[in-house]
């Protein structure tokens, strides 16, 4: 299984990365869901991390895959 990020600072992102996870900077609400919904329907991604400020703009639809969905496990950081 992998890990996924979405960060709202490339610092967040690079860092992960050199930790070996994969994952993306984005601050647009419309382009965090594309992503989060692209990362769902991921069956490889086991673990996504999301920021604080991620978590704000997606809050309902990262509520509704905690609480619903076995995988990914959502971290908020």
């Amino acid at each position: 299984m992998k890990m996924y990020c979405i960060a709202d600072k490339a610092e967040i992102e690079v860092g992960l990365k050199l930790a070996g996870c994969d994952g993306i900077s984005l601050v647009d609400k419309e382009d965090i869901n594309k992503k989060i919904d692209e990362v769902v329907k991921n069956t490889e991604i086991g673990v996504l991390i999301v920021t604080n400020y991620v978590y704000q703009l997606a809050k309902e639809k990262i509520d509704y895959i905690r609480l619903n969905k076995k995988l990914p496990l959502v971290t908020i950081i």
